[in-house]
């Protein structure tokens, strides 16, 4: 999961040009306060769907280095290797 200290504050992530036009439409046709605290609470939705998002794809994919230690062991001079060949 992604530390505290690098997660953006709700008013600086980029939910996409299709939801910011949405919302100038929106914010265009009722500019109350009603209008303004639905976006926000749909920002706050996405927000929350994309951390557990990160979550989800954190938990079930393997870290970047494991998997590169991994291939190491199929080089073929370790492979061939009569002596020092890793067990799998």
């Amino acid at each position: 999961m992604m530390p505290k200290d690098r997660k953006k504050k709700i008013h600086q992530a980029d939910f996409g040009v299709s939801f910011l036009t949405a919302c100038k439409k929106l914010l265009q046709h009722s500019n109350s306060a009603g209008a303004h605290l639905e976006i926000k609470n749909v920002k706050e939705r996405c927000m929350s769907m994309l951390e557990e998002a990160l979550s989800q794809d954190t938990c079930r994919h393997p870290s970047a280095t494991d998997t590169f230690e991994s291939l190491s062991k199929l080089n073929p001079v370790i492979i061939l290797n009569q002596i020092s060949r890793p067990m799998f």
